[in-house]
């Protein structure tokens, strides 16, 4: 009679078969990035930044950010990658979001709950069951609360590019939350832009100090670079003052005219 494979167990952590392959935290981000099939995830400005240029008000990212809720952004990016399709829904178990977001121990399951109920209250998820799992929808990334819809060429969106998750620097379990704030929002902008810190929280609803300890991260990484620039200033005691100018770099730096093209193929067949 040929004897049976020995069960697992947990203290030896290995079987007749061999160690045991425990999946890590980047294991089951590189699963969820590679279902959602997309070289970039777009989300719609207004999560960053609602109203119009001339009246600008902060987008629900700014709660967020206020909240010092790290946990339910990257949550929230985690379950766009894979809301891609109508109905627009993640279906996941609670254990794999738990192994994603690296929470490890008996309340891991408990705090991605909690995790979700916030995002509820952000008004940027729907909840629902899905058999043993929980089901997520996204709403629209204003915070208003409405149902999605398809993202499409006619709509302002960003993009972050899936290496923000892949790449072997680990953005984004790296860097903190005032620097992934940061980054979205420059996402959302031209190459070059410039805005002081002072602007930045008036238009985005983030304080000043946040913005200037995220773009200390994001330059000191290599993530964003900047030049100054002299600029007239007819009332100020020096007739010039000088300007910030901020572009982002690496795989951050994305193609302008190479991604609109892309994009728009890849949102109109969600």
């Amino acid at each position: 009679m040929t004897q049976a494979a020995a069960l697992p167990t947990l203290s030896g952590m290995s079987t007749d078969l061999g160690p045991i392959p425990i999946s890590t935290a980047q294991d089951a981000v590189n699963h969820i990035v590679e279902q959602s099939r997309r070289r970039t995830l777009a989300i719609r400005k207004s999560f960053v930044q609602l109203g119009t240029p001339g009246d600008a008000k902060p987008g629900p990212l700014a709660r967020i950010v206020k909240n010092r809720d790290e946990r339910a952004l990257d949550l929230y990016l985690l379950m766009r990658l894979l809301a891609v399709k109508t109905p627009y829904d993640a279906t996941q178990e609670a254990g794999g979001w738990a192994r994603a977001l690296n929470l490890r121990g008996p309340s891991a399951l408990r705090t991605v709950s909690r995790i979700w109920t916030r995002l509820v209250k952000y008004k940027l998820v729907k909840r629902a069951r899905a058999k043993n799992k929980a089901s997520m929808t996204p709403l629209m990334e204003d915070g208003s609360g409405d149902p999605y819809t398809r993202i499409t060429a006619k709509d302002r969106y960003l993009r972050v590019p899936v290496e923000y998750w892949t790449a072997e620097e680990g953005w984004y379990a790296r860097l903190e939350l005032p620097a992934k704030a940061m980054l979205l929002i420059a996402l959302s902008l031209p190459p070059g832009f410039a805005l002081t810190s002072k602007q930045i929280a008036m238009y985005y609803g983030i304080s000043a100090d946040t913005v200037e300890k995220g773009f200390r991260q994001l330059t000191r990484l290599g993530v964003i670079d900047y030049v100054d620039r002299y600029k007239k200033a007819p009332l100020s005691k020096k007739g010039f003052t000088i300007e910030r100018h901020y572009t982002l770099q690496g795989v951050f730096r994305l193609d302008r005219e190479d991604l609109e093209g892309r994009t728009a193929a890849e949102v109109t067949t969600a």
